[in-house]
């Protein structure tokens, strides 16, 4: 990190790390979008017990079904109706 009166101005990052970054900045660029998915890493401070993450997992994976189910059902009552 280069400072300048104590704030960060600028960073030196490896060739590697560079080259990725512009790979993607591209990528982006090309795809016109403006949003693109990045791959996250590093940790994960869980604030709820593991009981209470996999119930909240199954409300989502029934919202999902269930949404699922209800796409399903209007694409059907559209074929019907042609």
């Amino acid at each position: 990190m280069i400072t300048q009166h104590g704030r960060e101005r600028a960073t030196l990052i490896g060739t590697q790390e560079y080259q990725e970054l512009s790979r993607k900045a591209r990528a982006f660029e090309r795809t016109g979008r403006k949003t693109m998915r990045f791959k996250l890493e590093g940790s994960l401070e869980l604030c709820c017990s593991p009981e209470e993450l996999m119930e909240e997992m199954r409300k989502i994976r029934a919202m999902w079904a269930e949404s699922i189910h209800r796409s399903s059902a209007e694409l059907a009552r559209e074929l019907a109706r042609e």
